[in-house]
């Protein structure tokens, strides 16, 4: 089934920007199958430069609902009610990260763009956002 026949609702694409960075603009992202935001940034990458794109592109966004919601059924809703539709990659193989089912904990959008018809997944990538930290943090003790 389409993302667009299951529960979903519509989301402004900075919306999901404002969201991401209020998860904090360290935290690194990647996307599963959708060519627009792949053609104009590389993935893996933090929160801050996936929002600004998502800000440039400014266009609404389908997000499903995974507590299959009956009232779900394509509603405009804002930044502050993505939590409730965030799910985690416990239970979902993710081409992006390489893990199986079970082996973490990263959250997971799966949305489409209203106007195409590629349904992609956006997934916080921990390995990297752990990478980048413990760089950074070597870096401030070694003073660079």
């Amino acid at each position: 089934m389409s993302l667009r026949d299951e529960p979903h609702y519509q989301v402004a694409s900075s919306d999901l920007a404002d969201w991401l960075v209020q998860q904090g603009t360290d935290i690194w992202w990647s996307v599963d199958g959708d060519p627009l935001l792949t053609g104009r940034i590389s993935f893996s990458c933090p929160a801050d430069v996936l929002a600004d794109e998502l800000r440039r592109i400014n266009r609404p966004l389908l997000v499903r609902d995974l507590n299959n919601a009956p009232t779900a059924r394509g509603q405009k809703i804002t930044a502050q009610e993505l939590d409730k539709l965030v799910a985690f990659d416990d239970d979902v193989p993710c081409a992006v990260s390489g893990r199986k089912p079970g082996e973490g904990d990263e959250r997971v959008f799966y949305l489409a763009w209203t106007d195409r018809g590629d349904e992609w997944m956006l997934v916080e990538d921990s390995p990297t956002t752990e990478l980048y930290r413990r760089e950074a943090a070597l870096a401030q003790v070694s003073g660079k």
